[in-house]
């Protein structure tokens, strides 16, 4: 089977490019809950590996990824990637178990420490609204090699679009690139921070933030004080309110 799962992808990245295939499926990978169109069109479009391949010959009026190109991948993983219920929102996700480890084992598993927690640090700055309009993002420009700013195009990432509209992918999946990315210091803006902790209660998805300490300890250990004293914290605070 992780023969014939291997062909699919060899099929892939053949039709569609090994860099689009290989950072789309990392992302995937990487994810705690699967990749929504609108976050994975995003990330690509703000990766300068996937755009610098994708216009090698000519330079795009809006610098972002064409649409067409990841719902292509899609189409042709029909059957094996599906859509499914994470945040409020649709996301892809495999459906078999042996497209979750044949994937992570080609694209995210072998990957170095470091490259791993490039894929999660790319993530988090996604949620943390880095990349967001009006932003612009830098890239170098092939023809005259110096250094551009573009516009992405990508939507606000705030923690509450507005009353009780709660953005509950960046809520649900902040800590866990934080935790991954290799820069505790990034935790300030989620399990370090009042406000993002004020929008998990708010939310109704306090369950989560507990498992996030313990993985977070895991991670950096160096800063295991702070963190158990944080979830101390969160969990008085959530029994308190």
């Amino acid at each position: 089977a992780r023969d014939l799962i291997n062909i699919i992808f060899d099929k892939l990245e053949s039709m569609h490019g090994k860099q689009l295939v290989s950072k789309a499926m990392a992302y995937l990978c990487a994810s705690k809950e699967g990749v929504s169109p609108s976050e994975m069109e995003d990330l690509l479009s703000c990766d300068e590996d996937v755009l610098q391949d994708v216009y090698q010959w000519w330079t795009p009026p809006i610098r972002r990824l064409p649409p067409l190109l990841w719902k292509r991948i899609v189409e042709d993983l029909e059957g094996y990637l599906v859509t499914q219920e994470a945040g409020h929102s649709i996301v892809y996700k495999w459906f078999h178990r042996q497209f979750i480890e044949a994937a992570s084992d080609r694209y995210y598993n072998k990957l170095s420490t470091e490259a791993k927690g490039k894929i999660h640090l790319f993530m988090a700055k996604y949620f943390e609204g880095i990349f967001s309009s009006p932003n612009e993002v830098p890239y170098v420009d092939t023809q005259t090699a110096e250094v551009v700013y573009a516009d992405r195009s990508v939507a606000p990432q705030p923690l509450i679009f507005g009353g009780t509209v709660y953005n509950y992918r960046k809520l649900s999946g902040l800590p866990h690139h934080h935790i991954h990315c290799n820069q505790p210091e990034r935790l300030r803006s989620s399990l370090y921070s009042c406000e993002y902790l004020q929008a998990i209660c708010n939310a109704g998805i306090f369950s989560i933030i507990a498992p996030y300490y313990d993985d977070a300890i895991s991670a950096y250990p160096k800063h295991a004080e702070v963190l158990h004293a944080w979830k101390a914290f969160f969990i008085k605070g959530v029994f308190l309110a």
